[in-house]
């Protein structure tokens, strides 16, 4: 869903008064119900809670030396979270550590809030703090609706845990969703047993992500999300939760509960099967991007330095295209390049900067290499693949094409790749 923005105005030291975020307007579209809908607080383990809303997560983890909360979703959910904690018996003004998984508002809209009527501290990854402290404002995050801005006391690393009363949470670096997404794991006992947990942050692909091609929403998301995928994959979701409820099934779990089935929420299936889904959803983006490999084609290049040293500097080569700058394409032709367009000979990184220089009229509006087959012996590199380009003349019609290229990649002594030769074929060449 696209949500336009509103920036949520407050007292001083948490909001910027009277200014919207960059690039957002004041909202006009109703949020799901079911993320204010209340939910009666409830125990999924000893000491650990449910406190948030039908489809907002919000978890309490409880102790006598003070609580831990992890999610306050959005400022609206806040006195229903207050609500719910002091409906368990416990009293909000105890919480003394927030976590967060992510920084988008339905996650993090009631953090500032909360945090600053009851004197908790906030811990967040770097990525995601930088983004809560613009209220919201971030790779992806455009028409998203922003909230009071999130001052962290606390950076965490991949890995990090964090120990309070009996308490340990390990925080797990799960980007792409947002550039500092954080999955959070530990054990919980249920009934008599230890059970392993994981709150999952979200492996969704909003709509505009871009994950592969000259601008992704940010630079690495493709790999991010393949490796936040690969990395669940290792952890022992047996009692899986997450950021949204409806990841896991909590309203037929929570009827299973009531209903006398104390294990309800163990349930390391569809902890497989929300991976699996959202890995197949990861897939179909990449391809249609121009990955047609997926996320296996991606962390097979992202092992390999060179690789990933030519194929950025292929999407800068077509950023810089599209952009019209001549002085970035010429920075990555070798200062001899030879340029075979059909019938010509074009030699020199001067006179190639000139032939892709801007042309009277001409709009382009997106360029792509794809490539199909690189291969890297020593200081050179074949790379084979798949140019495609749109583009209109003045306020004609979009137009667009595509064929066959093959680009030859010299390693200077600078240890950067650039063109040494580059040939395509025209369309229907």
């Amino acid at each position: 869903m696209t949500m336009a923005a509103c920036l949520t105005v407050a007292t001083a030291g948490w909001v910027l008064p009277g200014r919207e975020l960059p690039g957002q307007e004041p909202a006009s579209q109703e949020l799901p119900s079911s993320w204010t809908e209340p939910v009666e607080p409830f125990a999924l383990g000893e000491e650990l809670w449910y406190v948030g809303t039908a489809e907002l997560g919000s978890y309490l983890f409880t102790s006598d030396d003070g609580h831990i909360l992890l999610d306050v979703p959005l400022q609206d959910n806040v006195e229903q979270v207050e609500a719910n904690i002091r409906t368990l018996g416990f009293d909000p003004a105890d919480v003394r550590i927030i976590l967060t998984t992510q920084a988008h508002f339905d996650h993090v809209g009631g953090v500032a809030s909360f945090a600053r009527r009851h004197g908790a501290r906030v811990f967040m990854s770097a990525a995601d703090a930088e983004m809560a402290a613009r209220g919201g404002a971030g790779p992806g995050a455009e028409g998203l609706t922003g909230y009071q801005p999130v001052r962290a006391a606390r950076i965490l690393g991949h890995l990090d845990r964090v120990r309070l009363g009996g308490w340990e949470l390990t925080a797990h670096q799960t980007p792409g969703h947002t550039p500092g997404c954080t999955s959070w794991s530990g054990t919980a006992r249920v009934g008599e047993d230890p059970v392993p947990f994981v709150v999952g942050c979200s492996l969704g692909v909003l709509p505009g992500y871009t994950l592969h091609g000259a601008e992704p929403t940010y630079p690495g998301i493709d790999t991010d999300f393949c490796r936040s995928v690969a990395h669940l994959r290792s952890l022992p979701g047996e009692l899986f939760l997450g950021a949204h409820a409806s990841f896991f099934g909590l309203a037929s779990k929570r009827r299973a509960q009531e209903g006398g089935e104390l294990r309800a929420f163990v349930d390391p299936d569809r902890y497989r099967d929300y991976l699996d889904r959202n890995a197949a959803r990861i897939d179909s983006v990449l391809v249609a991007q121009g990955v047609p490999g997926g996320c296996a084609q991606v962390l097979e290049e992202a092992t390999d330095p060179d690789r990933t040293a030519i194929l950025q500097a292929s999407r800068a080569f077509s950023r810089a295209y599209v952009q019209g700058d001549t002085a970035a394409v010429r920075a990555l032709y070798t200062e001899d390049a030879l340029l075979l367009p059909r019938g010509r000979e074009i030699r020199g990184r001067e006179a190639i900067a000139r032939y892709f220089g801007p042309v009277a009229g001409r709009v382009n509006l997106s360029h792509a290499m794809t490539s199909s087959s690189l291969e890297i012996r020593d200081d050179q590199a074949v790379d084979i693949g798949i140019w495609s380009n749109r583009w209109r003349m003045g306020d004609g019609p979009e137009q667009e094409a595509s064929a066959r290229y093959l680009v030859v990649w010299r390693r200077g002594d600078d240890g950067r790749w650039r063109i040494e030769t580059d040939m395509w074929h025209q369309p229907g060449g």
